[in-house]
């Protein structure tokens, strides 16, 4: 399936969709602050808050870490968690779940760390201003999993206003908080290191509702870099008839950034 997406370069108020209105977030598109990166951790049945980390290495592996807080209705309690996935040089992809109890969990706004256990070796930290350390060591299913990884040159984090979108009860705030970086350190499997180096982008998104509920696909699309290139996340959202989608993204003209909101999608079979 070939996905053609159509961009509009300004952000809307608020939307009809038949029954629904969707409202767009308030304000200005402006730098990310540490407020962008402390969890929300709001109440509610369904609540689940994701920090997400995207690696694409030189040598072909890509990397991608979810630190994650999530409810799951009747059938638990709110937990925190953190998901690696490891495309490998070998051909497969190498996954490792890890979960804990919330009251273990920290996320720092002061130096971006963020951490579910303080005896387990996964967690993030370091300035966006400066570098930014992701770690992880565990071994599980006969498979040992070692990443330690340094962002820099980290690309100015952008917010576009309050970051909130609400679609009737449903909330979801997105906040692009590395739009582009370059990555150095190890990644290995079972002790087959490499020395690494690539580029890398990061997000923060909350929403107080399943998934499943509300949204219908989600997007992370990533081109060039901060000089010339973009990033966006954004989503489409169930009972939406036209496909209309939330986000927002940064483009870069000769280094300057400017904001990028999607308008609508064509999705054609081919």
């Amino acid at each position: 399936m070939k996905i053609f997406i159509k961009l509009l370069f300004a952000c809307f108020i608020s939307l009809n969709l038949q029954a629904q209105t969707i409202y767009f977030p308030t304000g200005n598109f402006e730098d990310s602050d540490g407020d962008d990166f402390v969890a929300r951790n709001l109440p509610s049945k369904y609540y689940n808050e994701l920090w997400t980390y995207h690696i694409n290495l030189d040598n072909g592996v890509q990397i991608i870490n979810t630190f994650s807080i999530n409810d799951f209705g009747s059938f638990k309690g709110r937990a925190t968690g953190v998901k690696l996935s490891v495309s490998w040089k070998d051909g497969n992809t190498y996954v490792v779940n890890k979960e804990y109890d919330t009251s273990t969990f920290q996320a720092n706004p002061e130096d971006n760390y963020i951490r579910l256990n303080p005896d387990r070796p996964y967690w993030a930290k370091g300035s966006f201003d400066d570098e930014h350390r992701l770690f992880f060591h565990n071994t599980k299913d006969g498979v040992q999993y070692d990443v330690d990884l340094t962002f820099y040159d980290i690309a100015k984090g952008k917010t576009l206003g309050d970051g909130v979108y609400k679609v009737g009860d449903n909330e979801i705030g997105i906040s692009l908080l590395m739009p582009h970086a370059k990555v150095k350190g190890i990644v290995a499997i079972n002790g087959d290191t490499l020395q690494v180096t690539g580029t890398g982008y990061m997000d923060h998104i909350y929403q107080n509702n399943l998934s499943s509920e509300i949204i219908d696909r989600s997007y992370r699309i990533k081109t060039g870099d901060d000089e010339n290139g973009m990033y966006f996340h954004f989503l489409t959202l169930k009972k939406a008839n036209l496909q209309v989608p939330i986000g927002y993204g940064v483009g870069y003209n000769n280094g300057n950034p400017f904001l990028i909101t999607p308008s609508y999608i064509d999705r054609i079979e081919s």
